[in-house]
């Protein structure tokens, strides 16, 4: 029953991408308060809540790591106490909203692109500035492009899948039974 209703709702969503439906766009304005990390953001809404914001089309390492704690300065010196526009249609993997951030005109995840700071997301589409942003730095070894160290974590381990798309497995004993 539930996996017939999946595969409804699936199609459903298939036609209506294929017939160019979109998915509603939604906009918040408020005041970035600060960085969670290099991708996050904390914005206070309108209605006098703070929000969590995940910027759009790129990752950045952990903050806990060298190149993180510069992406999460580099953010909160580009959005802390600026007024913010966000423009989402998704959520994030942990539930905040997806979206393009802008302070005015300045698009901060562009800004930590150029910076060497952060990588494209390969999974969704970003515009061509990204792209050409993200080559930029590598070229002139910018930021993390500079360390040769640096890998870019695969895709699917760092975004796992939503909740009810992952297989429940049966969790072993400590001694390692099941």
């Amino acid at each position: 029953m539930a996996c017939s209703l999946l595969r409804g709702l699936l199609a459903t969503c298939v036609l209506a991408c294929a017939a160019g439906v979109r998915a509603e766009t939604m906009t918040l304005r408020g005041r970035a308060l600060d960085a969670l990390n290099g991708q996050t953001v904390t914005v206070l809404g309108g209605d006098n809540i703070p929000h969590l914001v995940r910027l759009a089309g790129i990752d950045t390492p952990p903050k806990t790591e060298p190149w993180g704690a510069k992406a999460k300065k580099c953010l909160d010196d580009l959005v802390a106490r600026e007024d913010v526009r966000v423009s989402w249609s998704r959520r994030s993997e942990l539930g905040y909203p997806w979206g393009t951030v802008l302070v005015g005109r300045k698009d901060p995840a562009l800004a930590l692109l150029k910076a060497g700071l952060a990588w494209r997301c390969a999974q969704v589409p970003t515009p061509p500035a990204y792209a050409k942003a993200e080559a930029a730095a590598k070229a002139a070894k910018r930021g993390m492009w500079a360390d040769a160290a640096v890998e870019v974590p695969d895709e699917a381990a760092r975004h796992p899948q939503p909740p009810d798309a992952v297989t429940t497995a049966t969790p072993k004993s400590k001694n390692g039974k099941k």
